[in-house]
């Protein structure tokens, strides 16, 4: 029973850790993509065009 509780806790410990780096990953992934999808409309006048400019 004891070995079974440690092999979950190990399994929990890992699976935590797992998701801590996809969410790390997942939110400056987001970020670069917002940053080059504003940088791409704005370059290409996506905006201006938008506005009626």
């Amino acid at each position: 029973m004891d070995r079974i509780d440690a092999t979950f806790r190990h399994a929990h410990h890992i699976w935590q850790r797992c998701m801590h780096v996809l969410g790390m990953w997942g939110h400056f992934r987001n970020d670069a993509l917002h940053q080059s999808l504003r940088r791409y409309a704005f370059d290409s006048g996506i905006f201006q065009r938008g506005l009626g400019g």
